[in-house]
């Protein structure tokens, strides 16, 4: 998507791809971008970046061809990398299997100014996808058309076309509803709140994949204890959220179709979240000043449902970044994780979460690019990829490998068995 102005100096834009360790054989790697084809072998365990053109950066409120396609011989995890100087982030990209037909925007609000926009876009496959319904919370203006807040934008998509919309208000609640399944990326152009702005965004998941229960980390960036991030929960139906905090009792949330949520994040304070129907969780990093002259801007990452867990995960860490992942695992379980297939250091700082068998940690690891696997035999946990720079920060969850979570194993047992004999 756009980030910050168009032309601006120093742009990167990157896809990260990762072969599980768990491959047999190497791995070819085909990226088509803009008419030309890059290819790539990557082994077993390890990643390549592929470095795409400038003209995949969609500009402006239109439709386009700048769609990226990435074909594997095996199965492997992708990362995006949308970087310009001082202004950048990253987002796990799903497979096209894990598309859908239903999406909740979330755009964050930003004291940036009117010259710079929300956005989101949609991704389509390889067939005709017409009549994809967008039913507006915010007004917008498409192809010369003006749409107002409660009208129904209606788009037709060619073969491995998106759509960019863009807005001077908030499009956080917009539900886009598509005959065949779609990707769907959303965010803010450069977005702003205690520090400078920069370019967030996340790739969502559509409705049919959003979770019951979700364990929230803070973030250690805030030297001003007035200053705070920001969690958002979604909603897709009539919804009752259980939200607990650390040292606070549970407190009912009763939420209606498409309503966001803003919850106030401070360190060291972790949340826990369950609900009686699937909730999409977004974790905005306002900007932080921590210190030595050095001010993170920033970020958008997605906070992973338990059931998404995974025993092992591919880590990238950036070129010019102050690297960090923040982990949750289960407390009876810390004891077991690998990096690098070697046992990771025991001086970690774990912190309980309050009513929850799960505990979190902060890990520092490097200042440049680098690349790690992390795992453990057979307990699901989740990594979330951290990074900041002077005027500049990352985030989103760590790519998780392919293949067989414990969820899945105990999934296809039960298949195979009668309910009463399970």
């Amino acid at each position: 998507m756009q980030n910050y102005i168009e032309d601006y100096k120093g742009s990167s834009f990157k896809i990260e791809v990762a072969s599980p360790p768990t491959s047999l054989q190497p791995t070819k790697v085909k990226v088509t971008a803009l008419g030309k084809i890059y290819e790539k072998t990557v082994d077993p365990g390890k990643s390549v970046t592929f470095e795409l053109p400038k003209g995949v950066e969609m500009i402006g409120s239109k439709k386009n061809f700048p769609t990226v396609l990435i074909e594997a011989s095996q199965e492997v995890t992708v990362l995006s990398f949308n970087y310009k100087k001082e202004t950048a982030d990253t987002s796990v990209v799903y497979p096209v299997k894990d598309w859908g037909t239903e999406y909740f925007i979330f755009t964050p609000m930003s004291t940036a100014g009117d010259r710079f926009s929300k956005e989101f876009s949609i991704i389509n496959y390889k067939e005709k996808n017409f009549g994809v319904e967008v039913y507006l919370t915010a007004p917008v203006t498409f192809q010369r058309q003006k749409y107002f807040p409660g009208s129904t934008l209606t788009i037709d998509l060619m073969p491995f076309e998106s759509v960019q919309i863009q807005s001077q208000f908030d499009l956080s609640g917009t539900n886009v509803i598509s005959k065949l399944p779609v990707g769907v990326l959303s965010g803010h152009s450069c977005a702003k709140k205690y520090t400078g702005c920069n370019h967030v965004y996340e790739q969502l998941q559509p409705v049919k994949s959003w979770g019951k229960e979700f364990i929230v980390a803070p973030l250690p960036f805030h030297k001003d204890i007035n200053r705070y991030d920001s969690l958002y929960i979604q909603t897709s139906q009539f919804t009752q959220i259980k939200v607990s905090q650390t040292g606070i009792d549970f407190l009912t949330l009763p939420m209606f179709p498409g309503q966001s949520v803003e919850l106030i994040v401070t360190w060291p304070n972790s949340y826990y979240l369950t609900a009686d129907k699937g909730i999409q969780v977004l974790y905005e990093f306002n900007g932080g000043d921590i210190g030595n002259n050095q001010i993170y801007d920033p970020f958008l990452f997605t906070i992973l449902p338990t059931d998404q867990f995974s025993t092992s995960y591919s880590l990238e860490g950036q070129a010019g970044f102050h690297n960090m992942f923040v982990m949750v695992a289960l407390t009876k379980d810390l004891g077991g994780f690998t990096v690098d297939k070697l046992p990771m250091p025991l001086n970690i700082e774990w912190h309980k979460v309050d009513r929850t068998e799960y505990s979190w940690a902060e890990v520092l690891y490097g200042t440049g690019a680098s690349f790690h696997q992390i795992a453990h035999a057979n307990s699901p946990f989740a990594i979330y990829s951290i990074g900041g720079a002077y005027a500049n920060g990352y985030g989103s969850p760590a790519s998780g490998n392919p293949g067989m979570s414990i969820k899945c194993v105990i999934l296809c047992i039960k298949q195979h068995f009668p309910e009463g004999d399970w």
